[in-house]
């Protein structure tokens, strides 16, 4: 069964597309598109249907609030299983190694389970790309930091952890990590891969950790 890989959507631009074309044939992709049918979120809606992409527009604007309606409405069987997460603009470098780590990662583990992904900021100034990617790479291998989306999976295994992110508030930014530390609170665990093949590649963004 193809795992599915959810991608929160708002006001989505042409980058959704390279996102949704660089995805391997062993993934199942669902677009959860927020804030509704607005014009601004119609490219997302027609980029999704020409990939053939699951596709869900809810009302509400938010990456969490478009996560837990997904998953509220889902048979709870599939909403235990593994999922992995992407930004609509978060495009993993090599698809196939990407999905087949992540997915290795989280059948380790018989417990509820996130994982997250190194990253490599694109859409900046050379220098700053190379500072910002390395010192997240470093601060995640050192302990100091963990780094959740926008390059991450989860499998939340039991329905008491469901029910924990689903009562999550909305959050912004932070929505990544508020899943990821329910899941460790709730006697989970979460896991951080530095391997270069399950890399992605992501715009900086204004909540990017400071050089200083």
């Amino acid at each position: 069964m193809p795992t599915p890989v959810l991608i929160p959507s708002y006001n989505p631009d042409a980058r959704l597309h390279r996102v949704l074309d660089a995805l391997p044939q062993t993934v199942s992709p669902v677009v959860l598109i927020n804030g509704g049918d607005a014009p601004e979120n119609q490219f997302g809606i027609a980029t999704a249907e020409k990939f053939g992409a699951e596709l869900h527009v809810y009302e509400e604007r938010g990456k969490l609030p478009a996560i837990q309606q997904y998953l509220g409405n889902i048979p709870i069987k599939e909403a235990l299983s593994s999922m992995l997460l992407l930004d609509d603009d978060t495009a993993p470098l090599d698809p196939q190694a990407w999905h087949d780590i992540f997915c290795r990662i989280l059948a380790e583990y018989d417990a509820p389970t996130s994982v997250g992904g190194p990253i490599v900021y694109i859409d900046c100034p050379p220098v700053d790309m190379v500072l910002r990617t390395a010192r997240r790479a470093i601060r995640a291998r050192l302990g100091r930091a963990n780094q959740y989306g926008p390059n991450m999976a989860f499998k939340l295994r039991r329905k008491k952890v469901l029910e924990k992110v689903l009562e999550l508030p909305n959050i912004w930014p932070g929505e990544d990590a508020a899943i990821a530390k329910t899941i460790q609170r709730s006697r989970g665990k979460h896991v951080q891969t530095s391997n270069p093949f399950a890399l992605a590649a992501t715009p900086l963004s204004a909540c990017a950790i400071p050089l200083h």
